[in-house]
């Protein structure tokens, strides 16, 4: 009798809230003690165990959709803050907006659980014990696969559909695990789909004991370690394959000796104001500016960065002498400044980065491609909702997808804006040309609007991401967290203390290695390859499933 079937069947709902949670601590801990891959993996192994038990695909669903819905909401519960405390909407239609979003995005995960139940369970952990226990690994690794490549699409439905909102995707907790030597290969959902396979396949193991229990028909098998060390040697070359990216990704020791074929370090000064949110676009928006103003012009960093929307007015309204001022204060072709501010251009505004370089007449200019829904621009039938909220919403144009690098003291610098740093494929694209590619990469964001709390450590680790898939350096400019200094190796050199006004200074090294594998496909065919080998996967197993049942009648 299944799990899901007994008196205790709330049990797995509970339990399912319960490994909600970890996968969403996992990217966060509380009181920002960081990322936890091995949370992230207990996570997966609980899903997995009661995706197993379920019993029927409709069972699966809710418990997937459970699971899913709990993790969100807990790990993006902060959007309550921006919502209430900013933007003056109700707690409860705050709190529901929030929960909402969640239900509807888990959504996705409770059509994991059904089609995993489908063509996962019902063909791969059939109620008849094979014949041999070669055959009984052999489904259990065709098993674990359905479900990574199951997990895999659902990650990739939430990250592209509806614009994308990925945020808090699995993969980004194993920074620091060896699944994170993976990254230059397979990138964040690779990994996720990897941690999930992995899971499902100690998850079966388990499953499989208790349900062999209940089965007293069944001779004796060997003791488990010996089947595991059988298998575990037969499958030697297996392993020494799926480890051998890892092992090539190995770098040696940090070392602050600038590289020849990099060219010479860059001596970066981020500042970070901290201007309360409450007044930064209305009563402090005049000395906010005036405090980077100052900080530019007395800098002797070779390049400044200030956050997202530092100067909270549009570049018409900046006064005239203030760029050639700053370009009279620089070193010619020897010190740059690269800021935030919303331009204007007839009646469309952007959200942008200008980059000011001294002496050099033509000015710099990025313009934010991938906009916040609500923040940045309003999806159609949501009025009412935006009407809800007390805050300065943007109705800002799309930039460019692919735009050029800030060309500087022989560095290619490429900044982003806000969370486009979420969306790695869309970053790759400027790894197409080889030549013209990034040597260091720029995070300029105001996340103030979320509060102390456990978002700051979640964004520094998708930035730390980043730093593995391209194997390039990230520098973050924020408004009050977390800005910081991250090597190619996803090691986070130098971090401002949080909500407080800062400048933090340091040596950055370039990198003008060849594209990673990662950055090569997903700058040729962005995220599809993923989508194929997911769907491929599911498909593959359906025929399977088809065939036996044609063979058993």
């Amino acid at each position: 009798m299944s799990f899901l079937h007994q008196r205790h069947a709330t049990m797995a709902y509970v339990l399912a809230c319960l490994g909600g949670l970890c996968q969403a601590w996992s990217m966060g801990l509380p009181y920002h003690a960081g990322a936890s891959g091995a949370l992230q993996w207990l996570a997966m192994f609980i899903l997995a165990y009661l995706l197993l038990s379920s019993g029927s695909s409709r069972q699966s669903a809710r418990v997937a959709w459970v699971f899913q819905c709990t993790a969100l909401t807990a790990t993006f519960w902060w959007i309550f803050i921006s919502l209430h405390t900013y933007g003056g909407m109700s707690s409860v239609l705050a709190s529901f907006a929030v929960v909402s979003l969640a239900a509807a995005l888990a959504l996705y995960w409770s059509a994991l659980g059904a089609v995993f139940y489908q063509v996962g369970v019902k063909v791969w952990s059939g109620a008849k014990k094979p014949p041999h226990a070669l055959i009984v690994w052999s489904e259990r690794c065709a098993l674990s696969l359905v479900f990574g490549a199951s997990w895999m699409l659902s990650e990739l439905c939430r990250a592209q559909w509806f614009t994308g909102f990925p945020w808090g995707s699995s993969g980004y907790a194993h920074n620091d695990t060896w699944l994170g030597a993976f990254a230059p290969w397979i990138g964040v959902y690779g990994i996720g789909a990897l941690s999930a396979t992995l899971a499902m396949g100690a998850a079966h193991l388990v499953w499989s004991r208790a349900q062999e229990k209940q089965r007293a028909a069944f001779p004796v098998k060997p003791p488990l370690l010996r089947q595991l060390g059988f298998y575990g040697a037969a499958l030697i070359p297996l392993w020494t394959l799926l480890l051998w990216p890892a092992l090539m990704a190995m770098d040696g020791p940090p070392t602050t000796e600038p590289k020849d074929p990099y060219g010479k370090p860059l001596l970066v000064e981020l500042l970070q104001g901290n201007v309360p949110q409450q007044t930064k676009f209305r009563q402090d928006r005049l000395s906010a500016a005036q405090w980077y103003y100052d900080q530019i012009m007395t800098s002797k960093a070779e390049l400044v960065i200030t956050p997202e929307t530092a100067f909270a007015m549009t570049t018409q309204d900046l006064p005239a002498t203030f760029k050639d001022s700053i370009k009279r204060q620089f070193l010619p072709e020897q010190q740059a400044v690269l800021f935030g501010i919303p331009s204007k251009d007839g009646l469309d505004f952007a959200n942008s980065a200008i980059g000011l370089v001294g002496a050099r007449q033509e000015e710099y200019r990025y313009d934010k491609a991938h906009l916040v829904p609500f923040g940045e621009f309003i999806p159609p039938f949501f009025r009412w909702f935006t009407d809800q909220m007390q805050m300065p919403l943007g109705f800002f144009k799309r930039g460019a997808q692919r735009q050029a690098s800030l060309a500087f003291l022989g560095q290619r610098i490429a900044p982003n804006i806000c969370y486009e740093d979420l969306f790695g494929e869309e970053i790759a694209e400027q790894f197409l040309v080889p030549d013209s590619s990034p040597s260091i990469l720029v995070n300029m964001s105001n996340i103030a609007w979320f509060g102390d709390t456990v978002i700051l450590d979640q964004h520094l680790e998708i930035s730390r991401m980043r730093t593995l898939e391209f194997r390039r350096p990230m520098v973050r400019a924020t408004n009050a967290g977390a800005t910081a200094v991250i090597d190619h190796t996803g090691h986070v050199r130098v971090l401002a203390k949080a909500f407080e006004r800062e400048k933090v200074t340091s040596w950055v090294q370039g990198r003008f290695d060849e594209p990673t594998f990662f950055a090569w496909w997903a700058a040729r065919y962005g995220l599809a390859p993923l989508w194929y080998f997911g769907a491929g996967v599911l498909l593959l197993s359906c025929c399977i499933g088809l065939f036996r049942q044609g063979l058993r009648r």
